[in-house]
């Protein structure tokens, strides 16, 4: 599945995702945000279930937890921090 956005699943009591948010923003990375508990039909299209932060990239790509979100973070600067 392709996005035309990375889709970023998050919930609110989800530390890891509130910092991995900041990032993205810090980085001017553009995501869309879903909530997976608010929209959980989304959530299971892309398989989500209990694993946030979790990241789909625009190839499909998956990134499950705050660690594999920098590294996409990381990935999308070209390796630079």
């Amino acid at each position: 599945m392709t996005n035309k956005l990375p889709i970023l699943f998050t919930t609110k009591s989800c530390t890891q995702c509130q910092a991995l948010k900041a990032q993205l923003a810090l980085n001017n990375i553009e995501v869309e945000i879903v909530d997976a508990e608010e929209h959980p039909i989304k959530a299971a299209e892309y398989e989500v279930g209990f694993k946030v932060p979790h990241l789909v990239a625009e190839n499909g790509d998956r990134f499950i937890g705050g660690g594999e979100g920098m590294r996409y973070i990381s990935e999308k600067l070209g390796g630079k921090r």
